[in-house]
C-alpha cells in the first residue's frame, strides 16, 4: 500500500518547443498559442520517479508496527523499492523494544490502516538510555488484491521499456512537449502509456551502466471513466505485464499500482513483479515511426481477446514465458532452442487441435502419427509464416543437410533433438553443426515464434525482423501474411 493521496497526477516536459521559446522572449502567450497547449493533453506524472539508474525508491516513511510471534512492536520505519541485485520492497524499523526474531509476521501502517505480510531478514540491537532497542529490517510481501472494492483508475508505472514515437503530449506547466503516449485499447478499456520527461537519458545511462529506471507511467480506465471493480483492474495488470514483456523481449511489466476513485486513493501494490535489468535484446517491437507504433493497438486488442478466451491464456502465458528465457539466454544458445520449440509445439497442439475454430487433426494424429517438425511446419503454414529456411542464414542453410531438414520447422526440431538426447552421436551432431549455426537456429525460431504469435494476435502492421540487422528503416518488415 502506498502513501500518496489524492487523484491523477500529471508531469512536466523537458523538450524545448517553438512556444516554449515564444513564451520565454515574450514573457506571456498568445492566444493562438494557449488555445495549442489547452488541446494537447497532458502527461501523467510518475507517483514514484527515479532520477537515476538503481535509485532507491521511498515508498512510505512514518510509524510501523510489526506484529511478529503475538507481539506488537512499533516503530518509526521505512518502506523502500530497491533495485538491485533483483526489485524487491524492503522495510525498515528503528528502535523497536526486545528481540527481534528472523520470522515472518505482519507490518501494519497506521496512517494508511494497512497490514499485509512480511518477513524478518535481519535485526542487530543497540543500547541507549531506554535500555536495549532493536532495529530490523526484511521483505514486504501485499500481492494480494481487495475483493470489493471499486475504482475509476489504476495508475502504474513501467520501467526499463522501448523508445518510441507516440502522441504528442505537454507538462502541466505548458511549457515542453514530448512525443511519448501510446494507446492501447481493448472494448471498453483504454490504457495511455507515457514516456517520462527524462526518458532518453535514463535509456543511455542503463544502457552504460545497466539495471533498473522507470521509463514510462501508465493509466488504466474505462470510457467515461466508468467505476470497474479493482479485481478487473489486477486482470488487466497481469496482461500488460505479458504484453509488455513480449513487447521488451525481457522481462518488463507494471510495478507500484496504485488505484483510486474519484482522487482518493483505494488499493496500492509495494511488492513488484518478477522483471529483469536492462538488457539490450532484439524483440518484433517497431520504435522508430508514429503511424507504426501507434497500429500496436491492434496487436493489444488481438493479444486480449485470446487472454479473455480461457483456452488460450494459459498456453500465450507459457508460450510468453519460454520465447523471453530463451530470447534472454536464460539457457544458452542450446537451452533457447529447446525453449522454442516447445513454445511452437505448444501453439500447434492448441491452435491444430484444441481450438474448434482452427482445429484440423485429432489428438491421436498429432501425437503419433505427424512428427514435431511437421507440426510446426503445419501451424507456420496456416499461419502464413514461410517455413523455408531464409537464404541470410548462412550457416543453417550449410547445416540443414547434416540435420537432415528440408525447411526451417525440421532444422529446428533435429538440432534440438541432438542437443536432448544423450547418445555419442547425437552429441557429435550439434559439435559438427557448428556454433553459428546453432545462434541462426535459435534465431530462426524466435522469429517463427513472435511472428505466430503476432498472427494469433491479428497483428497486420510493420515489425523489426530479427533476421535483419542495420538501422531502423533496415530492419523494418512487413508482417508476411499482408
Amino acid at each position: 500500500m502506498g502513501v500518496e493521496s489524492g487523484g491523477t497526477h500529471w508531469g512536466r516536459g523537458v523538450q524545448v518547443t517553438n512556444v516554449e521559446s515564444e513564451v520565454r522572449r515574450s514573457g506571456n502567450m498568445s492566444e493562438e498559442n494557449q488555445n495549442f497547449w489547452l488541446q494537447m493533453p497532458q502527461s501523467l506524472e510518475a507517483l514514484y520517479a527515479t532520477a537515476s539508474p538503481n535509485e532507491t525508491v521511498e515508498l512510505y516513511s512514518g510509524e510501523l508496527i510489526l506484529r511478529l510471534d503475538g507481539r506488537e512492536m512499533a516503530g518509526d520505519g521505512r518502506i523502500l523499492l530497491k533495485w538491485l541485485p533483483a526489485p524487491r520492497a524492503l522495510f525498515e524499523i528503528d528502535s523497536l523494544s526486545g528481540h527481534i526474531p528472523l520470522d515472518d509476521g505482519a507490518l501494519y501502517v497506521p496512517a494508511l490502516n494497512y497490514s499485509c505480510p512480511a518477513s524478518v531478514l535481519r535485526s542487530s540491537n543497540a543500547w541507549g538510555p531506554g535500555g536495549r532497542r532493536a532495529n530490523c529490517g526484511g521483505i514486504v510481501r501485499d500481492d494480494g488484491v481487495p475483493t470489493s472494492s471499486m475504482v475509476d483508475q489504476v495508475v502504474f508505472h513501467l520501467p526499463n521499456f522501448h523508445p518510441y514515437l507516440g502522441e504528442s503530449i505537454r507538462d502541466a506547466d505548458r511549457t515542453g512537449a514530448w512525443r511519448g503516449r501510446l494507446i492501447l485499447e481493448h472494448g471498453l478499456w483504454r490504457i495511455h502509456l507515457d514516456a517520462v520527461p527524462n526518458a532518453d537519458q535514463l535509456r543511455k545511462l542503463l544502457k552504460a551502466d545497466g539495471g533498473f529506471a522507470i521509463t514510462n507511467v501508465g493509466s488504466i480506465q474505462l470510457q467515461h471513466s466508468t467505476l470497474f471493480p479493482l479485481t478487473d483492474a489486477a486482470d488487466i495488470l497481469d496482461a500488460l505485464y505479458y504484453y509488455f514483456s513480449f513487447a521488451r523481449g525481457i522481462w518488463c511489466g507494471p510495478l507500484l499500482p496504485i488505484a483510486f476513485d474519484a482522487g482518493v486513493k483505494k488499493w496500492s501494490r509495494w511488492e513488484p513483479p518478477r522483471i529483469r535489468e536492462w538488457r539490450g535484446r532484439r524483440s518484433w517491437f517497431p520504435e522508430s515511426d508514429y503511424a507504426v507504433v501507434q497500429s500496436l493497438n491492434e496487436a493489444f486488442s488481438g493479444f486480449m481477446r485470446l487472454w479473455d478466451d480461457a483456452l488460450w491464456r494459459d498456453p500465450i502465458k507459457t508460450a510468453i514465458h519460454w520465447y523471453i528465457e530463451a530470447n534472454t539466454n536464460a539457457g544458452g544458445v542450446e537451452g533457447g532452442i529447446v525453449l522454442v520449440q516447445t513454445a511452437l509445439e505448444l501453439l500447434s497442439w492448441v491452435y491444430l487441435v484444441e481450438d474448434e475454430a482452427s482445429k484440423e487433426m485429432s489428438a491421436n494424429r498429432f501425437n503419433n502419427k505427424v512428427q514435431a517438425g511437421e507440426r510446426i511446419a503445419s501451424l507456420l503454414q496456416k499461419l502464413s509464416i514461410p517455413t523455408e529456411i531464409p537464404r541470410r542464414l548462412l550457416a543453417l542453410t550449410s547445416a540443414a543437410t547434416a540435420l537432415q531438414a528440408t525447411d526451417g520447422a525440421g532444422a529446428l526440431v533435429n538440432l534440438r533433438n541432438a542437443i536432448v538426447h544423450p547418445k555419442q552421436s547425437r552429441r557429435r551432431k550439434v559439435t559438427e553443426v557448428g556454433v553459428s549455426a546453432r545462434i541462426e537456429a535459435l534465431t530462426l525460431g524466435l522469429w517463427y515464434l513472435e511472428l505466430a504469435l503476432l498472427r494469433l494476435f491479428g497483428y497486420n502492421g510493420i515489425y523489426w525482423s530479427r533476421l535483419r540487422s542495420g538501422y531502423p528503416e533496415e530492419v523494418c518488415d512487413t508482417v508476411p501474411w499482408i
